[in-house]
């Protein structure tokens, strides 16, 4: 059984806040989008299964409107939370399979070599959107380069405080 601990959740969270961010794009920021996808394009997306039905409903929409708004078809596997990771591994090792992965954990550490350089992109929604929190710099780049990018965290969990010995502890 894998150990889920506080570390874990902030990783996973994370990569569900970028994941819903990327997703959210409406007409006015579609419309200076400086990319054109190539004719015929589509995307595979693997995810994992809902948690709660409205999670889905709304993913779904908004992978919708993505393909109305640039023409790319978007096919989405959704899988069991547990055979994410391994289907991940298994496409990262062939060279095939899905193109996204929204995945939690240090999944993308096990293989960067095999996971495209999205410095560019990382680097330009952080100059749109305010910059990165150090936290999500560590999570998303290895050696110099983004190779993943972090979706979001739960604020609540980012400061925590106990009394350890008598001294307040922070972590």
């Amino acid at each position: 059984m894998t150990n889920y601990n506080r570390r874990r959740f902030l990783q996973s969270a994370t990569v569900l806040g970028v994941a819903g961010q990327l997703l959210r794009s409406g007409p006015a920021q579609s419309a200076v989008s400086k990319w054109e996808p190539e004719k015929g394009a589509s995307l595979r997306l693997l995810r994992w299964k809902r948690f709660v039905q409205g999670d889905e409903d709304q993913f779904m929409a908004n992978t919708r409107r993505f393909t109305e708004l640039t023409g790319v078809e978007v096919r989405v596997d959704s899988e069991n939370f547990e055979e994410v990771r391994p289907k991940a591994a298994v496409a990262a090792n062939v060279g095939a399979g899905p193109d996204i992965i929204i995945a939690t954990n240090e999944d993308h550490f096990q293989y960067p070599s095999q996971l495209l350089d999205l410095t560019d992109l990382a680097e330009n929604l952080g100059q749109k959107y305010g910059g990165w929190y150090d936290v999500s710099r560590d999570f998303g780049m290895y050696q110099g380069r983004w190779f993943a990018l972090p979706t979001g965290a739960a604020g609540g969990a980012l400061v925590s405080r106990c009394r350890s010995g008598g001294t307040d502890v922070f972590w």
